[in-house]
């Protein structure tokens, strides 16, 4: 996002992908109010990194609001995700770029572009590029708890199960 400022003094700018602050140097304390708010409405996604980095790839948060989370995740080539379920929430995943390896419970199946599956709360799931470019798809996460402390990991090639 461009942000400019133009003859201001003792004023400090903090700009991100989703917001912008400004704030006099003397009121900077004043800060954790706007931070409380964005708590107290759900919104401290404005504030967090957009894209988290994985050994897999990575994964940038579009947007997120109670109820809802949509990321793009994008996995380098040769990768996969750890096999995984998730307690409180579901997703549905759309390949924009790439063909996925998707494994959820016993069964094992390819999307390419444009193609989208379902993945239900508590079901094993894993998601995987074996080729030679970038997967990338859409993630919508659905549910109660959106956070990574909801994953539970059976298997993983990283070392994190």
């Amino acid at each position: 996002m461009f942000t400019a400022a133009i003859g201001l003094k003792d004023v400090i700018i903090i700009s991100t992908k989703n917001a912008i602050l400004a704030v006099h140097k003397d009121k900077v304390e004043e800060v954790k109010k706007v931070v409380q708010h964005l708590e107290k409405n759900n919104m401290l996604s404005l504030l967090n990194s957009e894209v988290e980095y994985r050994p897999w790839g990575y994964y940038e948060n579009l947007t997120e609001n109670v109820g809802y989370k949509i990321k793009k995740i994008t996995v380098n080539p040769m990768s996969k995700l750890s096999l995984q379920s998730h307690q409180y929430r579901a997703e549905q995943w759309t390949v924009i770029n790439g063909i996925a390896q998707v494994t959820i419970d016993d069964k094992t199946f390819e999307l390419t572009s444009g193609q989208s599956t379902y993945i239900p709360i508590g079901a094993k799931h894993r998601l995987g590029n074996m080729q030679e470019i970038p997967l990338e798809i859409i993630e919508i996460q659905l549910g109660n708890h959106l956070k990574e402390s909801d994953i539970t990991r059976f298997d993983d090639i990283y070392g994190r199960a």
